[in-house]
């Protein structure tokens, strides 16, 4: 609302001063106010100050652009590390490289309404919250076997498993994944996305994200063959568990399995076999992403995994694995 003296208008309602022709003296505590990019992303260059956390690769447009006319955007380009792309009458001196950085001051200034000059300044990360990545294509603990194969008699299975749950008195989320068949047992393993400086937390959520997923010969029905029961789930695909691909889950208190299998019984006239292609790890696009919304802000950890092949057959002997 704008502010009045004697019927003149001193102030608008951008905080701009105007109608005063002079003044004189010291002042104290003047900051201008930080207003939030909308989900549409319009950058409203009227006002003096904007902010905005990115929850994707977001194209900005903008509005609001006069001769003169300066304004600041504080971009967080979230744990993610996502790109933004901006209007093509935005001219930077220096083409940012958005990945070198989280959290960018931008400004921008107006020369007349379509020629607009930005300068951008980077900071990696503030030190007092954080929320660290993950890896399951590594040695050790983080290493999941996702190309399993069976054969035999009974109800001859081959799994590979990945769950999430918040442990909120550890500060992390719990990332536990198992992998194994009929004839070898199953294994499993715990990694964790670790946090540091995240109060007030609201939710806390996984997907995962891929660019294809099948099941084919035998028992592709939801829960495989009669009687399977190995690698702690259902299947054959996380899809028959109700749980689609880039589709955000609760895990804040209870655990979110992600569940790949392959089964056969004696009455199976086919092979069984089960496939994930993870799409091209990004940050942009990971293979699993956590997300946690907090007093901080929202925070993502993401992590990477080989691609799933899951195959078995029913007999005395092995058969031609298309996944090895």
């Amino acid at each position: 609302m704008a502010i009045k003296i004697g019927g003149t208008t001193v102030i608008d309602d951008y905080r701009v001063l105007s109608g005063i022709t002079d003044m004189d003296g010291t002042y104290t505590n003047y900051h201008p106010v930080v207003t939030a990019v909308p989900n549409t992303l319009g950058l409203d260059l009227s006002f003096s100050m904007l902010s905005r956390t990115m929850l994707a690769a977001e194209t900005f447009t903008f509005s609001g652009a006069a001769n003169g006319r300066t304004s600041v955007l504080l971009l967080d380009t979230s744990a993610s590390g996502f790109a933004p792309t901006f209007p093509t009458q935005f001219s930077f001196q220096t083409t940012p490289t958005w990945t070198d950085s989280r959290y960018w001051t931008i400004t921008i200034v107006c020369f007349g309404s379509t020629s607009i000059y930005c300068t951008a300044v980077g900071v990696t990360s503030t030190p007092s919250s954080t929320l660290s990545n993950f890896s399951l294509s590594g040695l050790g603990g983080g290493q999941w076997d996702t190309t399993q194969s069976s054969f035999g008699s009974g109800t001859p299975w081959a799994a590979a498993y990945i769950s999430f749950i918040h442990s909120a008195s550890n500060n992390r989320v719990n990332i536990t994944h198992g992998a194994g068949d009929s004839r070898n047992g199953s294994t499993q393993a715990t990694i964790y996305a670790d946090y540091v400086g995240l109060t007030g937390i609201t939710s806390v959520e996984v997907q995962y994200n891929i660019s294809a997923q099948s099941c084919s010969g035998s028992e592709c029905q939801a829960g495989g063959a009669p009687g399977y029961g190995g690698g702690g789930g259902s299947g054959p695909l996380p899809t028959n568990d109700g749980y689609s691909p880039s589709t955000y889950y609760s895990c804040a208190s209870s655990s979110i399995q992600f569940h790949w299998s392959s089964s056969v019984d004696s009455g199976s006239g086919n092979d069984s076999h089960t496939t994930c292609s993870f799409s091209g790890f990004s940050n942009s696009n990971p293979h699993f992403r956590i997300k946690i919304v907090c007093n901080e802000g929202t925070f993502y950890s993401t992590g990477s995994a080989n691609d799933i092949s899951l195959f078995t057959n029913y007999g005395p002997s092995a058969g031609i694995n298309p996944g090895v």
